[in-house]
């Protein structure tokens, strides 16, 4: 193999290189996500609004792996999320409602 030939071979190599490196770097991920129809709900009642908010959040994803399955209680994934919180009585009660969503591999 002459000089000129692996110049090429090496040049061509290159540009694979790049090309591949700059796809990869711009191409984004597809997530897909099966949610239910429905919304899911669940309450909690506490002293301050921050421990109702987080355990309103909780009791939804204890509820919803019940009824569900462990893959369907993730909250951060969950479709049309709301948190209502009110004050009664001298504590916060807080609602946590979301339609359950499951990561499904393309």
């Amino acid at each position: 193999m002459n000089s000129s030939t692996f110049r090429k071979i090496v040049q061509a190599a290159a540009i694979v290189g790049i090309a591949t490196v700059s796809m990869s770097a711009t191409a984004t991920p597809s997530l897909a996500y099966s949610c239910k129809a429905y919304p899911e709900q669940a309450d909690a009642y506490l002293k301050t609004k921050f421990a109702a908010r987080a355990k309103a959040v909780k009791n939804w994803s204890y509820k919803t792996k019940n009824q569900y399955g462990l893959a369907w209680s993730v909250w951060d994934i969950a479709k049309d999320k709301s948190v209502e919180c009110k004050k009664v009585s001298g504590k916060w009660s807080c609602k946590a409602k979301a339609k359950p969503c499951l990561y499904v591999v393309p």
